[in-house]
């Protein structure tokens, strides 16, 4: 208690016991003594007084709780996984771009002729038509039952006519050139539309040229076979057909030699000595016969649609050598 408290309730003391029943007067000491007993008596307050004359009667003053702070744990997350940092390649040095080739697609083998080739043995011909037009050897133009012929753009189309049958007749022009017993002739040929059998060749050794009904004839197909036959138009009333060499394909060495199909190029020759007949596809032989029955004449060219309506060939040369 302070001071000043003290000497208030001193003070009350006084009052009160002035206003009561005088009591035997007391000494000085018996005062102190009483005061001292007082003070002892008193509690001590650890309230300053003023506070306590300010609360508020009946109150019920709950002591406060302090909050207790209280350490939030965060939770621990899983480690989550940390992406690894993306190597970037060293720089290289840029390549500079080549040039993509171009495939060039490989195209089977052109047939090289073989050094028997006739027209590569024999040197020059003796005579050459470049088929430009009629002149040079007194060819036909127009047409006949079985056969049509014209001179265009450089070549000879030679067209034919008759009706498509199997092995229907065969149509033939004849080159007015001198006659001739042995020789070589051969004669370059372009297909247009071109099927099957579809054929067309050489006719030599024709005995008489105005009558044309007799000689040999030798073909090639457009599916690439070959045959050889003889006609003889005075042999009963309607002709004989004889076969020299069937319908075959070429084989050995000259398998394959017979270009086929539309479009196509072949340069047919035929020798003939004597009685011996060769015959031949882009200087490769194909095959030979003998027979002897027409020994000398003309030549001239062959068509024999079998599939194709006016079937045409483009005879861009044709070449003869004399006694080869």
């Amino acid at each position: 208690m302070t001071k000043k408290s003290l000497l208030w309730m001193l003070a009350l003391v006084l009052l009160l016991s002035a206003c009561a029943p005088k009591p035997a007067q007391e000494t000085d000491a018996q005062m102190a003594t009483r005061v001292a007993q007082i003070l002892t008596a008193q509690p001590t307050s650890t309230i300053d007084p003023v506070l306590a004359l300010s609360l508020t009667p009946g109150l019920d003053i709950q002591p406060i709780e302090m909050a207790t702070a209280t350490l939030q744990v965060e939770p621990t997350l899983p480690p989550t996984a940390t992406a690894m940092p993306t190597e970037t390649p060293a720089p290289t040095e840029t390549p500079v771009p080549t040039e993509t080739p171009t495939i060039t697609p490989t195209l089977p083998p052109t047939s090289t002729p073989p050094s028997t080739d006739p027209r590569s043995v024999l040197g020059s011909p003796s005579s050459t038509d470049s088929m430009d037009n009629n002149t040079k050897w007194n060819w036909p133009v127009g047409s006949s039952e079985f056969a049509s012929n014209e001179f265009k753009d450089g070549h000879m189309n030679l067209i034919g006519k008759a009706e498509i049958e199997t092995d229907g007749p065969t149509g033939w022009i004849l080159a007015n050139t001198q006659t001739a017993t042995n020789m070589y002739v051969e004669a370059t040929y372009k297909t247009t539309a071109c099927d099957g059998r579809d054929a067309y060749g050489i006719i030599f050794r024709v005995p008489v040229l105005s009558e044309a009904d007799r000689g040999y004839i030798y073909e090639i197909s457009c599916e690439g076979e070959f045959r050889l036959w003889k006609w003889d138009g005075k042999d009963g009333t309607s002709g004989k057909y004889t076969s020299l060499i069937a319908w075959q394909k070429p084989k050995g060495s000259a398998e394959g030699a017979i270009n086929i199909g539309d479009n196509a190029t072949n340069r047919l020759g035929v020798l003939v000595k004597d009685d011996l007949i060769t015959v031949y596809v882009n200087g490769f032989k194909l095959g030979e016969a003998r027979d002897g029955q027409f020994v000398a004449g003309n030549f001239g060219l062959v068509i024999n649609p079998q599939k194709t309506e006016k079937f045409t060939v483009q005879i861009d040369e044709m070449s003869y050598w004399l006694n080869p």
